[in-house]
């Protein structure tokens, strides 16, 4: 705790000191005061956490300086200490805002007593200010301060700057990358919670798999209370941000978040006006560096020549000097399971192509069953209309002809073939749910524009004609 000791007589002070010691080693930090003018100036900037005020003390007496101190620090827990037992003055401080009267000279029990009841209450405060605190940040965050006031004065006093801290955990998988960021969310909020340094602090998510945490105060060394299973971790730091100029910067942090790659990936990157000049030149380099891999995770083939193919390279090789080409290595190595540790923009460019001359065998390893499905289902669905397996492959980012491989090994037939079989089992059961209907009607609800090529495809997967299929199914009839 943040101990203020305010008597004019330093044998009081000293004593009090060394009884708190005796009660609670190394655990308290103390400020002294030896009249109602230091103490109204020291607890203004101390905040203390508990003031031991005499009840007489020279220029200003203690009642009148605890009025004055409540409006300068609120939350502080006063104790008045007098030698004169007069109920008066209990009254009177009681009423002003003192939690205890104490008469002097002060035993150890009755200290220790005073100080498990401080202690207590002291604790609740900071629950109840911590939510005061948290829930101002995030809605600062969202833009939704209630009312539109500024409310920071009269609901955190004292509070001043913040430090904002954006933790990334980096993984080319977006499912191990969430089971980290649960895992990291629920590390940190054990660890804050348990903190009895008077810090206010919010941690809530800024997307899927980020979280921000922001601080009334340096926080602990955050790489201390990361697992150490998670192998890489962006942390984003910024320090003494003006709490007026919260919403603002935290726009400014997504310039961080996006060039990470260039400047600290898996790192504790220090955020400052110097650095952020620097990236600002960055961000469209950075934006195809990202989908890049953003494209690779999914197998978008397509997707990944074509960002290559618009990259600007020109301007690119100018800039390249500017990374930091063991974050970008880290960056391309998590994400695109490549190694390209090159000072020449060139030879980047080269080995991002080489990247994609293997991404149909990285596909072939990582597509899921769940997306052959989706597209047995798209078929399903479409058969009647104008599909194909460029229409699909379109639809899904990658080239035709990966889709056309893939598909045969995880179907086992064609596409086509698959399509036709569709097709050919909805005009069977159309013809049986209307022996009546035209064969050229049935032709054209299940995607055909030719009869001619409709029975034909018909014929090859039933045996007969569609003409002799109807006659069938009325033979068949009772």
């Amino acid at each position: 705790m943040k101990i203020l000791l305010c008597d004019d007589e330093l044998m009081v002070r000293l004593g009090l000191i060394s009884m708190l010691d005796e009660l609670y080693p190394g655990q308290h930090i103390y400020r002294e005061a030896k009249n109602g003018y230091e103490m109204l100036h020291t607890a203004a900037e101390f905040l203390p956490d508990v003031a031991f005020v005499d009840i007489r003390m020279p220029h200003m007496d203690g009642l009148t300086a605890l009025k004055e101190c409540k409006k300068v620090s609120p939350y502080t827990q006063y104790l008045i200490l007098t030698g004169y037992p007069n109920f008066e003055y209990a009254r009177q401080s009681t009423r002003i805002g003192a939690l205890d009267y104490l008469l002097k000279p002060v035993s150890l029990d009755d200290l220790q007593k005073e100080m498990e009841t401080i202690s207590n209450r002291l604790q609740n405060q900071r629950w109840k200010n911590n939510r005061i605190f948290s829930n101002y940040i995030i809605a600062s965050y969202h833009k939704e301060q209630r009312n539109g006031k500024n409310e920071e004065q009269n609901m955190i006093p004292g509070i001043q700057k913040l430090f904002i801290t954006l933790i990334i955990p980096e993984h080319a998988s977006g499912k191990e990358r969430r089971r980290q960021y649960e895992e990291l969310y629920d590390t940190l909020l054990a660890n804050f919670q348990g903190n009895n340094t008077g810090l206010y602090y919010a941690l809530f998510p800024v997307s899927k798999d980020q979280l921000c945490l922001v601080s009334t105060a340096e926080p602990p060394d955050l790489y201390t209370l990361i697992p150490k299973k998670h192998e890489c971790v962006t942390c984003i730091h910024a320090r003494n941000i003006a709490i007026r100029n919260f919403p603002a910067y935290c726009h400014r942090l997504d310039l961080a978040v996006k060039t990470r790659m260039f400047c600290g990936c898996g790192q504790f990157i220090h955020w400052n006006t110097t650095l952020e000049g620097k990236m600002n030149q960055l961000v469209p380099f950075a934006i195809d560096v990202q989908n890049l891999c953003d494209a690779f995770s999914h197998c978008k083939e397509l997707n990944y020549r074509e960002v290559l193919q618009h990259m600007d390279t020109e301007s690119y090789s100018g800039l390249y000097p500017l990374i930091g080409q063991d974050s970008l290595n880290r960056y391309l190595n998590l994400y695109l399971g490549c190694n390209i540790h090159t000072d020449r923009f060139s030879d980047l460019y080269s080995g991002l192509q080489a990247c994609a001359d293997q991404m149909y065998q990285s596909g072939k390893q990582n597509i899921q069953q769940n997306e052959i499905e989706w597209i047995k289902s798209y078929i399903q669905k479409n058969y009647m209309k104008d599909i194909n397996i460029g229409s699909i492959a379109r639809i899904l980012g990658i080239s035709s002809n990966y889709l056309s491989r893939l598909f045969h090994e995880r179907v086992g037939c064609k596409f086509m073939d698959y399509l036709i079989q569709i097709r050919v089992t909805n005009a069977k059961r159309l013809f049986c749910q209307d022996p009546g209907i035209t064969v050229s009607k049935v032709a054209n609800l299940v995607g055909y524009l030719s009869v001619r090529h409709f029975s034909k495809m018909f014929a090859r997967q039933v045996g007969c004609t569609p003409s002799e299929y109807q006659v069938r199914i009325a033979k068949d009839s009772p």
